[in-house]
């Protein structure tokens, strides 16, 4: 092989597709994983400190002892916004080099230099004035990045200062960075649009400028609302700039940037936000929740279950990774066996170790957790359940939420158990796979939520294809909400309103099937 590669038998000539692809592409979820993990424990640590306690001094009522400390100092803060300021600009480099391939022929793949629309023009630049202003703030945002917090001088206030954590100002440079950011990324959102039309001109063989059934769905919908926002309609005859001077691309900049992060009801805002926030959301336990569980605990088939109401018809509620003691999930099952006259049933198919969100970096914890816990074992539990139980009530219904749905799922596609469970509900799915979609033998509501990376729009949009041809499926899906809604809500009214109507879609769908 070396030999070959030195006669040149395993190189690419000029022009021919590249081996492989350069790092900005290759090396891509290893250079922005870590930023996103990293803004993650930014997270974690801001919202720890909000909620902490910063008086000086600190006055015990119990025992009337005074601690004089300095719960003030705010040095994880301090670090924490030197750390976002740095990814920030991590982030403002790896864009900036994306844009200069998209723009550049030898690197864009059969795009058009500087991505011009209108090439019969002798003059035309395209989108090389964007390029050009997103590289001068690029090195800004580097410069935003440098750490503050090891800069201030020790002989303040005759000493009595001598260590501070300049956490304000390392937070008030991390505001700034990111303003700025918000330039870049609407820069580089308008010089992907008109990549976009581009591309699909090309694909389209030059009939088309209409990028949108080309995209995946998260896709699509960034490039509808940028389209939105600037107020240039998407035109199947022409990309968004054709000829220079049409648009008044500073205002379609400010646009954008002031729709990122200073317009809440605005379409990017609101889109950028759920996604971020849904890809927490598999393994967070939301707000917290109090209630005063009405049922009791007792043991069916070897499993420990929780049991509440006493009706005749039965509801089996398979749980997420947080397991049959939740009470978020209790709390459920009293209002679905008070709402419905049901007996609600939720089995601990974790033998009494679901994930518990109080043990610091829990999420670390996730992959060995599901290695202890397959959903295989889970669906041997819940058939052994189901067949126990199946003599007792009058009917039988199933409802899941997030790992549960899979448990679901599998009780409604296997003859043997589909014959006994007279309908069921899935909330927010995990692990589904397509081909489950065709073997459904009883109706089910699925709970969808506006964003999941889990229940993604292409497997969603599967099932609900093969569903509306034999007729079992009904999809209901809630508008601002992600991943794990219905059960671990975050506590915002919008959330919280959406929370609410799912389950009132989930106990009006049982009481129809009951």
């Amino acid at each position: 092989m070396i030999y070959d590669a030195l006669d040149g038998k395993l190189t690419k000539s000029s022009g021919e597709a590249l081996v492989q692809d350069r790092y900005s592409l290759r090396c891509c979820p290893q250079f922005l994983g870590p930023i996103v993990e990293t803004m993650y424990d930014i997270t974690q640590i801001i919202e720890i400190e909000m909620n902490s306690a910063n008086d000086n001094p600190l006055i015990d009522t119990d025992t009337g002892k005074v601690y004089c400390g300095g719960n003030f100092l705010g040095e994880h803060v301090a670090l924490a916004m030197d750390r976002l300021r740095q990814v920030i600009g991590l982030m403002a480099k790896h864009l900036d080099v994306q844009v200069a391939q998209l723009v550049t022929p030898e690197f864009n793949n059969g795009l058009p230099a500087c991505l011009v629309g209108n090439r019969a023009r002798q003059v035309n630049i395209g989108v090389k004035a964007l390029q050009i202003c997103g590289n001068s703030i690029m090195p800004v945002l580097l410069f935003l990045g440098t750490s503050i917090t090891d800069k201030f001088p020790t002989h303040a206030e005759q000493y009595n200062q001598n260590i501070n954590s300049m956490g304000q100002m390392s937070a008030c440079l991390a505001r700034q960075s990111i303003s700025t950011l918000c330039q870049h990324l609407s820069i580089c959102l308008l010089v992907c649009v008109q990549a976009l039309d581009l591309r699909a001109n090309i694909i389209e063989k030059e009939t088309n400028y209409d990028a949108r059934p080309l995209l995946s769905e998260n896709t699509r919908r960034v490039y509808e609302a940028v389209r939105l926002i600037i107020n240039v309609p998407i035109d199947r005859k022409r990309p968004y700039i054709w000829d220079d001077g049409e648009h008044a691309l500073d205002e379609h900049i400010a646009r954008v940037a002031e729709n990122l992060i200073g317009n809440e009801n605005g379409p990017l805002y609101k889109l950028f936000s759920l996604t971020i926030m849904d890809s927490l959301h598999c393994a967070d336990p939301g707000a917290n929740q109090t209630h005063q569980p009405q049922g009791h605990e007792e043991q069916v088939a070897g499993v420990n279950i929780y049991k509440t109401g006493q009706g005749k018809s039965a509801i089996v509620l398979f749980t997420d990774i947080f397991g049959y003691t939740f009470i978020n999930t209790r709390k459920l099952a009293d209002r679905f066996a008070n709402d419905t006259g049901t007996t609600v049933l939720i089995p601990d198919y974790f033998h009494g170790d679901p994930m518990n969100p109080t043990i610091p970096n829990y999420r670390d914890l996730l992959p060995d957790w599901l290695k202890r816990h397959p959903t295989t074992e889970a669906c041997e539990i819940a058939d052994k359940f189901i067949s126990t139980i199946k003599g007792h009530y009058e009917s039988i219904q199933v409802i899941g939420f997030c790992y549960g749905a899979k448990v679901v799922v599998y009780l409604i596609t296997h003859p043997e158990l589909s014959s006994t469970i007279k309908a069921a509900i899935v909330g927010h799915p995990s692990m589904l796979v397509k081909e489950e979609a065709k073997q459904i033998r009883r109706p089910i509501l699925f709970l969808c939520a506006e964003i999941d990376h889990i229940f993604t729009p292409d497997i969603e949009e599967y099932f609900e294809k093969e569903l509306a041809t034999s007729g079992f499926g009904t999809f209901l899906k809630y508008p601002g909400t992600v991943h794990g809604f219905i059960v671990r809500p975050d506590g915002s009214p919008q959330v919280n309103q959406q929370s609410e109507k799912a389950v009132q879609d989930a106990i009006e769908y049982f009481k129809k099937n009951i």
